[in-house]
């Protein structure tokens, strides 16, 4: 495992294939990023937010998004199906950032570990 700069400056972690099936297939590409790196400064929070087109969204109703397009509804109580969202990336395999924006406006990188059942902030912006 090791972490070089792409051309543009942004950090890149490099997992062979034993190293993604054993830390980032499972706990999501964030937690292996945390666990190669530590935990995520404010300005590496603030980059990937800036550069989160294509990461999953949740709003402050619980529902979240992929590229503006529903992906898994809340559930009830506006509150967000984590393991809803494990299954679509599985799914899909593919594992974007997952991101939770409050009604207040503050956003939270998140890290779905165990199929959604852990999460974890890694970081946020208020």
């Amino acid at each position: 495992m090791k972490i070089t700069a792409s051309k543009s400056g942004k950090k890149v972690l490099h997992l062979s294939k034993n190293e993604w099936e054993k830390i980032g297939k499972k706990a999501g590409w964030e937690v292996a990023k945390k666990t190669a790196s530590g935990k995520l400064s404010h300005e590496e929070v603030v980059e990937h937010w800036q550069n989160s087109e294509e990461d999953i969204k949740i709003q402050d109703d619980g529902n979240a998004y992929y590229t503006g397009k529903l992906i898994v509804k809340a559930l009830e109580g506006e509150n967000p199906d984590f393991v809803g969202i494990a299954k679509w990336m599985e799914t899909k395999k593919y594992w974007p950032n997952v991101w939770m924006i409050n009604d207040h406006g503050n956003v939270n990188l998140l890290s779905l570990g165990d199929g959604g059942r852990d999460v974890t902030i890694i970081g946020g912006i208020v």
